[in-house]
């Protein structure tokens, strides 16, 4: 063959073969939620999510022992809590009632109401975990109190985002981590007081209003508390008689910050 005929047909042959290929598909992220829309979005699904009804399973494990529970939670937050918990064979261990008139604790098989100023002394005597009862409630939304929120604020830390809180609160302070280039809630760092803890979601907890955490744990250095929520949804108020601790007859009451 001679050179000009081989450059013709190399040249002929060159359109069917480049035709032959498909071009290389080029991947295009989609570009990362603002970090204002980061925090537009929490206060949103809390906004959501203010007014729930949850089951859940709980262990805990702490220098005290360890424990297992099902539990009830009805919240209308942050004003009202209340989580009855059952053990094994489905009896009631404890009724925890948080209001902004006081908290109480109710354990049937010790005929006893116990009151204390603050929610955390009522749920570190029930499980042996002291958790703040804001910080409990709202993380069982992935939502934040509305004194976090005014103050919050995500930054980009790597390759994800970092959120903290610059609303001051005595001794208490909060962190968030989120996932990369995704818009869900990973962890929560908490200090408060002498405690420092972490609260990790798993899966990640995607920042749209509906969506509803599966897994949650609770860890220190001392003890461990893992949540399951098996059901959560939004519900409508609730009547108050729902928050109200009821004094059965021969029911003893005993202010726990009398004997601390």
């Amino acid at each position: 063959m001679k050179y000009p005929a081989l450059i013709a047909f190399i040249l002929g042959a060159l359109p069917l073969v480049l035709g032959g290929c498909s071009p290389a598909k080029i991947r295009v992220e989609p570009p990362p939620t603002t970090f204002e829309e980061g925090v537009d979005q929490i206060r949103t699904r809390t906004e959501y999510w203010r007014n729930f009804q949850a089951r859940l399973r709980i262990r805990a494990e702490s220098p005290r022992g360890r424990m297992r529970l099902n539990a009830v939670v009805l919240a209308q937050l942050p004003e009202k809590f209340r989580l009855e918990a059952f053990n094994v064979v489905g009896q009631t261990a404890g009724l925890l009632l948080i209001t902004r008139e006081g908290s109480s604790l109710y354990i049937p098989s010790e005929k006893v109401i116990f009151r204390a100023a603050s929610a955390e002394t009522l749920i570190e005597h029930f499980l042996g975990i002291p958790i703040q009862g804001d910080t409990f409630g709202y993380s069982l939304i992935a939502g934040a109190p509305p004194e976090q929120l005014s103050g919050l604020r995500i930054y980009p830390v790597g390759s994800g985002w970092q959120g903290y809180s610059e609303a001051h609160f005595a001794d208490r302070a909060f962190s968030w981590e989120f996932m990369p280039r995704t818009a869900a809630l990973k962890t929560i760092g908490v200090r408060d007081g002498q405690w420092t803890y972490t609260i990790a979601y798993e899966p990640a907890v995607l920042l749209t209003a509906r969506e509803a955490p599966k897994k949650i744990d609770f860890e220190s250095s001392e003890w461990k508390l893992e949540v399951t929520v098996d059901e959560i949804q939004p519900s409508k108020e609730l009547p108050d008689t729902v928050f109200v601790q009821s004094r059965p007859a021969g029911i003893r009451e005993i202010d726990l910050d009398g004997i601390r």
